[in-house]
């Protein structure tokens, strides 16, 4: 999330709880509040984030983009070639899972969203990158655009403390096919949704409609 100033950006990651509210500048601080920009209007800016995961940067608005972290940012699903997508993958033995969770390689999947699109693509999140077929590439960047954009209509994902600035909670929890499912039938072939641990995320999977 970017904050365009005067002379200054400000790059947030707000990871897996942090959250931004704008308030009246003499509301009273929030118990997990960390940062507090206050602008001329008398409205302020608010950080909340309950596990400090999230990071904020200030950098010049000249070189914001062409220099670490965003420098550094893959494109987004929609935007990337399968073809090329495909020949990365190819040169890694890493679970496709981890791939695809790595913002070097593709941007805006975390743990909830990797989880759906490879449901979604019948992909088993701990096959190896460079196992998987070129189909299967671009099925799992089709997959991956269909979630996110899906996620981003419906607000977000709230399963523990998202919600927005204007403290509404998303609704894309309500749409989830396997994610948080442990336990549960897969609605596709009714098999037992089962919770392993891949590169160190807990990871939700059919057995039998993954390969």
């Amino acid at each position: 999330l970017l904050f365009e100033l005067t002379n200054y950006v400000i790059v947030s990651h707000m990871r897996m709880e942090g959250r931004f509210f704008l308030k009246e500048e003499y509301e009273p601080k929030d118990k997990h509040e960390h940062v507090k920009i206050v602008f001329t209007n008398g409205l302020s800016l608010r950080y909340v984030d309950t596990r400090k995961f999230g990071r904020l940067l200030i950098k010049n608005y000249d070189d914001y983009l062409t220099t670490p972290p965003l420098s550094n940012v893959a494109p987004e699903p929609h935007l990337i070639d399968a073809s090329e997508f495909y020949n990365l993958l190819q040169r890694r033995k890493t679970p496709i899972k981890v791939a695809l969770l790595d913002q070097h390689l593709i941007a805006g999947l975390g743990n909830i969203y990797v989880d759906e699109t490879l449901f979604l693509s019948k992909v088993l999140p701990t096959r190896r990158s460079n196992e998987v077929t070129l189909e299967e590439t671009k099925l799992i960047l089709k997959s991956a655009d269909k979630v996110l954009k899906k996620a981003t209509e419906l607000g977000g994902t709230t399963i523990y403390t998202y919600e927005s600035s204007e403290g509404v909670h998303g609704r894309f929890q309500n749409e989830l096919l396997i994610h948080t499912k442990k336990g549960e039938p897969c609605i596709v072939c009714n098999s037992e949704i089962e919770k392993i641990k891949v590169g160190g995320r807990g990871t939700y999977v059919c057995f039998k409609c993954q390969q």
